[in-house]
């Protein structure tokens, strides 16, 4: 049925009386693929879903598309993207440089500081901690695995892990739910 169209044309047909479901047939590099669709309210064929078809359709093109073009890239993310032992900060930590910066500028030239807020600071700053070096316990590092959901994000967005571009229309990657951390 898709011999004479274009790449990127698609049809929905139904399984026949033993199979009953729905089968997604799209052109894509001259060649036909073919997927079991699901629907629960929303589109969808593996994890990602979709509103509408349309969406699903355009999103598996790119798809297609990225591993044709871009295969080489996505091998080198995948050889290196080890999620649970990723640092929670490696691209954030330009935005929480920045976000420090900024606050720190801001409390400097805010002029109006209350007595007791002067009070508070010199109370604090008088109180005797141990240093790390004399107290070991101080100093252990705590580590606790990302929480990761596939994430839709509004806008522009690269991973924090490998710094390329987050592409599609919807769950373009997964962001955890602790942290914040952006990835593939």
């Amino acid at each position: 049925l898709l011999e004479g169209e274009p790449n990127g044309a698609f049809l929905i047909r139904k399984g026949n009386e033993y199979n009953d479901f729905y089968t997604l047939t799209w052109r894509f590099d001259d060649k036909i693929h073919h997927y079991k669709l699901y629907y629960d309210g929303t589109h969808y064929i593996k994890d990602k879903r979709y509103d509408t078809i349309y969406d699903l359709v355009a999103d598996g093109l790119i798809t297609c598309h990225m591993e044709l073009k871009a295969h080489h890239i996505l091998e080198m993310i995948n050889s290196r993207a080890s999620y649970t032992e990723s640092p929670y900060v490696t691209l954030n930590r330009r935005k929480l440089n920045t976000l420090t910066k900024m606050q720190q500028t801001s409390n400097k030239s805010s002029p109006i500081i209350s007595k007791t807020e002067h009070r508070t600071e010199e109370a604090v700053s008088k109180i005797d901690l141990p240093s790390p070096d004399e107290n070991p316990l101080l100093t252990m590092k705590y580590s606790k695995p990302h929480n990761f959901k596939v994430h839709t994000f509004k806008g522009l967005n690269w991973c924090e892990l490998c710094a390329n571009f987050l592409w599609g229309f919807t769950a373009q990657g997964v962001k955890c739910e602790d942290c914040g951390f952006i990835a593939h």
